[in-house]
């Protein structure tokens, strides 16, 4: 596998010239530009898949390109706050933001996995597929866990101090008796 790296004013005809060379002969592309900026350069999905029907696009935005969202900019810490994940780091009076870019990690995890599966397919197929990812709902489905536990443990627990991220327990666990 051959990688490249190369930096283009995708916005100049010869730079965006030069992209569209590089997307050509891809086998899979992935953007996370503003929504809309890939349309606009030329690059966005539905036209590739027209053009390329066997590349495979993975788009990763904050809230995905349908619903009421889809036009917002994100970026992680007000993805997490949206997700609420923030209401289990810090203290009641500092909410604190976990300490990596954990929406940006699963968004990148979910289209990881998303390419891979959509690669092998397209073995069996010889078509791509158009692959999008919302950092709001990769952050939510590893959340789900802890957020659904309210139901049964009752309300979320904020840590009294600043810590890494814990998840309320699930429910009551019988005491142990005898050996383990």
């Amino acid at each position: 596998m051959r990688q490249e790296s190369v930096q283009l004013d995708v916005r100049s005809p010869e730079g965006n010239r030069r992209l569209r060379a590089l997307v050509d002969r891809a086998d899979v592309l992935v953007q996370n530009l503003a929504p809309g900026a890939a349309d606009r350069l030329g690059i966005g999905s539905e036209r590739l898949a027209g053009e390329r029907p066997e590349l495979i696009t993975c788009d990763i935005s904050g809230y995905g390109g349908t619903g009421p969202y889809r036009e917002r900019k994100a970026y992680d810490l007000l993805v997490q706050a949206e997700a609420g994940l923030l209401a289990i780091t810090g203290t009641p009076e500092t909410p604190s933001k976990v300490g990596l870019s954990i929406a940006d990690i699963c968004a990148g995890t979910y289209a990881y996995s998303g390419i891979l599966t959509a690669l092998l397919e397209r073995t069996r197929t010889g078509r791509g597929v158009r692959l999008e990812v919302s950092m709001l709902e990769a952050l939510g489905e590893g959340w789900g866990t802890p957020s659904t536990s309210r139901a049964t443990a009752g309300p979320l627990r904020l840590v009294p101090e600043p810590a890494t991220q814990r998840s309320p327990p699930t429910g009551r666990s019988p005491p142990v008796t005898g050996r383990a």
